[in-house]
């Protein structure tokens, strides 16, 4: 599952002076869940190939003591995105959806509307932010703070897995808007929407060219 997070600045001719969009580096944030500490091919693994990111690993930085706020998946990405304690966000554990009433009250967890985010930081070096496949940080999706609310200009996803399965998924929701049945895999579709941010963002503003009878185009 991946939770990454593509930033580039505006094209504002009211910006900071501050702010020089060629100095300002580009940022893909990659979260995956259940990935072990070797588990990658730059961290010795003796079977897993993993090639673009043992490229980064050599050619960047190579992190050997970093730690996920918590092992388990929704508290991780609350933490990762306000640099927070999860628990301090209102996200102690994985979060199931909201189907029916828990005597819990599981279905009524949701990290709160107050944290400040990542994105929402980068916003004052304006810069705009996307986020695509797996938010899981809500149990109400679509209806409790979304991904909007925490900084993201634009979003894609869902939340939790997709279903019915990888393929030909039903579920995603693109800023907002539940998008019903696409063709082909969630990993191909989005691709094909991270790509469409990273090459013409203002264009992906406008829905004519980026949806065709609810397939991506590029």
């Amino acid at each position: 599952m991946w939770f990454p997070v593509s930033c580039s600045t505006k094209d504002n001719s009211n910006a900071s002076k501050e702010s020089n969009p060629e100095k300002q580096p580009k940022i893909v944030l990659s979260l995956c869940d259940d990935l072990g500490f070797v588990d990658r091919a730059s961290y010795e693994h003796p079977h897993i190939q993993t090639s673009h990111l043992d490229h980064v690993a050599a050619n960047d930085l190579k992190l050997t003591l970093f730690y996920s706020a918590v092992p388990v998946c929704s508290p991780s990405r609350v933490g990762l995105i306000t640099g927070r304690s999860p628990n301090r966000a209102g996200v102690y554990d994985w979060i199931p959806p909201a189907l029916k009433k828990k005597p819990d009250y599981r279905n009524l967890v949701h990290m709160q509307a107050r944290e400040v985010t990542i994105p929402t930081l980068l916003k004052q070096a304006d810069y705009q932010s996307c986020a695509v496949k797996k938010w899981h940080c809500n149990s109400k999706f679509n209806t409790t703070p979304q991904p909007d609310h925490f900084g993201f200009d634009h979003w894609f996803a869902t939340q939790n897995n997709t279903t019915p399965c990888h393929g030909n998924p039903v579920n995603f929701i693109r800023n907002g808007t539940e998008m019903g049945p696409l063709e082909g895999y969630s990993c191909q579709l989005i691709e094909m929407i991270t790509k469409l941010v990273l090459s013409n963002y203002q264009g992906l503003m406008d829905d004519t060219h980026v949806w065709n009878q609810n397939k991506l185009t590029i």
